[in-house]
């Protein structure tokens, strides 16, 4: 099993316990902790109300297309 050798220590460089395992499973939890933490805040979003004049031309636009799709035998 290979091992490091440092001013005559030995240590297992494939142990749970050696540091550099633990050093990326601190990381790793503190990530998680960061997401979860994220992903519990929530936030509020103004939506300016549409233009009354710019919603009807939608609404005409999207009523013309519907009658060309019926013309054509375009519907579902």
């Amino acid at each position: 099993m290979p091992q490091h050798h440092a001013a005559g220590n030995t240590e297992n460089c494939f142990s749970f316990d050696h540091v550099f395992h633990k050093q990326l499973y601190n990381y790793i939890e503190q990530q998680a902790i960061f997401i979860e933490s994220i992903s519990q805040d929530s936030f509020h979003v103004d939506l300016p109300e549409p233009d009354p004049i710019d919603a009807k031309i939608a609404k005409t636009i999207e009523t013309e297309f519907h009658k060309l799709e019926i013309q054509n035998g375009l519907t579902n």
